[in-house]
C-alpha cells in the first residue's frame, strides 16, 4: 500500500523542518519530540519515513529521493545510538577500566601563589546491572519482565496447594525416630 502525502505535509517536507528533526535525533530525542520542535505531528514523521521506504527501491533499481535520503539519516541516527549505548553498557558491565580525575589547588601565601595539581586514577568495577538491562531486553523469552511475573498467572489457591505439597514432602522425607523414613 502506497503512502500518499497530502499537500500540506509535502509542504512542511522542507530542508528547515528536516534540519530540525536530524538535529534532535542526534541529541537523543524521541521522534515524537522531534516532530514537535518542527511543527509537524509525529504521524506525519512517519508519513515522511514510509514514504522514503516505499521509494527505495531494491538494491538493483535504487531510487534517488530526498525522501530515502532522509529515512537514511533518520535510521543511520538511531543505529549510531543503539551501538554506542550497546558499547556503553558493555563497558559498564566489564568494568575495569580507569577513570582519571585532576584536581588544582592553589595555595596562596601573601604574594606567592602555588600551584598544585594532583590526578587521581581510580578503577571502576563491573556493574551487573548492565548486564542484566542487556539480557532483560534481548532475551526477553527467558530474563524479560514477562517471564519473571509468570507467578502471577496462578491463583493464590494454586500457590497454597503447590506449598502445601512440597511442606508435606519435606516432613515425610525426614526420618522417623527409628532412624526409617516414612513412605
Amino acid at each position: 500500500m502506497r503512502f500518499a502525502l497530502d499537500d500540506a505535509s509535502y509542504e512542511r517536507f522542507n530542508r528547515r523542518s528536516r534540519g530540525i528533526i536530524i538535529r534532535a535525533l542526534q541529541a537523543r530525542l524521541p521522534k515524537l519530540r522531534a516532530a514537535e520542535l518542527a511543527g509537524i505531528s509525529v504521524a506525519i514523521l512517519r508519513g515522511w519515513l514510509k514514504k522514503g521506504l516505499e521509494l527505495q527501491g531494491d538494491d538493483t533499481h535504487p531510487i534517488n529521493s530526498i525522501f530515502v535520503s532522509f529515512r537514511k539519516k533518520v535510521k543511520t541516527i538511531e543505529a549510531e545510538h543503539e551501538a554506542d549505548a550497546l558499547r556503553r553498557i558493555e563497558l559498564a558491565a566489564q568494568g575495569g577500566y580507569k577513570v582519571t580525575e585532576t584536581k588544582v589547588r592553589v595555595k596562596s601565601l601573601g604574594p606567592i601563589q602555588e600551584k598544585e595539581i594532583i590526578k587521581v586514577q581510580k578503577e571502576v568495577s563491573p556493574v551487573w546491572q548492565a548486564d542484566a538491562w542487556y539480557l532483560e531486553r534481548t532475551k526477553r523469552a527467558t530474563y524479560g519482565r514477562e517471564a519473571i511475573d509468570t507467578s502471577r498467572e496462578r491463583t493464590p489457591e494454586e500457590a497454597a496447594a503447590d506449598i502445601k505439597a512440597a511442606a508435606d514432602a519435606l516432613f515425610n522425607s525426614v526420618p522417623a525416630e527409628g532412624g526409617e523414613a516414612e513412605v
